[in-house]
């Protein structure tokens, strides 16, 4: 039985010894590969993250390019506007020449604040400044000035709108990219998360089957450490038993001997006794004389008998 249930439990330990074993390298392995995969999606955050500050780095670029344009729209098309004015003004009849006329020049004179290098603007303001104004007879010749000007101004007011669409497309281009790249990394991101939390998940499984193995092989060393104890008593009490018996034997195998050389002599003389006892058909003295005698051997053999059992009960006692 003993070495039965140490054979069964000694192979219940090895086997998980074995799955001990692989389930450490497992979880060794999937230790690291969390710890890649963690790395990996915080490092896709800190890119996405950087992408974000860069978008809006960019966005506030833009919004304040696209309000410089708007504000420079703005002012060349009032410029135009005003020229527009003032030449309407001028090509009425002399006669009927207001002072909307002066007004609308000086609006376009004022213009030349905005874009001082206009050669254009810098002889309008230069007719306004001459006594008697020289407008109301060189009428033909300041609307000439004001139709280049005018010219000018909507070439500008053209370029403004070129650059503004190619900053814009600039702008949308750079943004469309970071936005498609911030995409790709969040799925990423994403993607590498759930196989982190997938394997966090194995892991964690792979971690409690252990400890339920590591449990089980205690409670089976536990189990084994008991029982080489007990049976080790068991065979020391067994051994101590089998000193006792063999003891016992040869006690009453001596007893035995010690008997039959006491008996055997007699015995002999009491069965051919016994012979003449049958043969002869009435007893003689002789044989009243032996018969006498083997009585006192009788009780000779009953007294050593009587030694014997004497000495097993002793040897009993002992045991």
């Amino acid at each position: 039985f003993c070495k039965e249930q140490a054979d069964f439990k000694q192979n219940s330990i090895e086997k998980s010894d074995e799955k001990l074993a692989k389930l450490g390298a497992t979880i060794e392995k999937l230790s690291a590969e969390i710890a890649d995969l963690n790395a990996d999606i915080a490092a896709l955050g800190k890119k996405i993250s950087k992408l974000e500050e860069d978008m809006a780095k960019e966005k506030k670029k833009r919004d304040k390019e696209h309000k410089d344009y708007v504000k420079k729209d703005t002012d060349v098309t009032e410029a135009i506007e005003a020229c527009r004015a003032a030449i309407e003004a001028l090509k009425k009849p002399k006669e009927d020449m207001t002072k909307d006329a002066k007004v609308d020049l000086v609006q376009v004179a004022a213009l030349s604040k905005r874009y001082p290098t206009n050669p254009q603007l810098q002889m309008i303001t230069a007719l306004l400044e001459q006594k008697p104004p020289s407008y109301v007879f060189r009428s033909n010749d300041i609307i000439q000035l004001l139709q280049r000007l005018l010219v000018d101004f909507k070439d500008n007011k053209q370029q403004l709108f070129e650059d503004e669409f190619a900053l814009k497309e600039i702008f949308d281009e750079k943004m469309l990219g970071m936005q498609n790249e911030k995409k790709f990394k969040t799925a990423e991101k994403k993607k590498k998360a759930a196989i982190s939390d997938a394997k966090t998940e194995d892991k964690e499984a792979k971690e409690a089957d252990k400890k339920a193995e590591t449990d089980a092989k205690d409670s089976d060393k536990e189990f084994l450490d008991e029982l080489t104890k007990q049976c080790q008593t068991k065979a020391e009490e067994w051994d101590q038993r089998s000193t006792a018996r063999t003891a016992e034997l040869t006690a009453i195998s001596e007893a035995t001997e010690i008997l039959k050389a006491g008996v055997d002599p007699n015995y002999g003389a009491n069965k051919k006794l016994v012979g003449l006892q049958v043969a002869a058909t009435a007893s003689s003295f002789l044989q009243r004389v032996q018969v006498h005698r083997g009585a006192g051997r009788r009780d000779a053999v009953a007294a050593q008998t009587e030694l014997v059992h004497r000495t097993l009960r002793l040897l009993d006692a002992s045991a």
